[in-house]
């Protein structure tokens, strides 16, 4: 990974997305969401807006789009 990214927000047709962390390499970009109290719920919600991201940043568009999820 050769680039990190904190707490970036994207704007675009509309809708928005808000990401903790983003760290990217030359073939994957990995979106990291940072919870004090980590529940199902957030889970699922990153997991939905995973789908929204190549259409948000269409800079990463022929990236392998992962997620992962932190919390206490």
């Amino acid at each position: 990974m050769y680039e990190v990214q904190q707490s970036i927000s994207v704007k675009r047709d509309g809708d928005g997305l808000e990401i903790d962390l983003l760290v990217v390499n030359d073939k994957d970009t990995i979106t990291i969401e940072c919870k004090s109290h980590l529940s199902v719920d957030d889970v699922n919600e990153h997991l939905e807006w995973l789908g929204k991201i190549k259409r948000r940043l269409p800079r990463y568009q022929e990236h392998r789009i992962l997620g992962a999820v932190a919390g206490r």
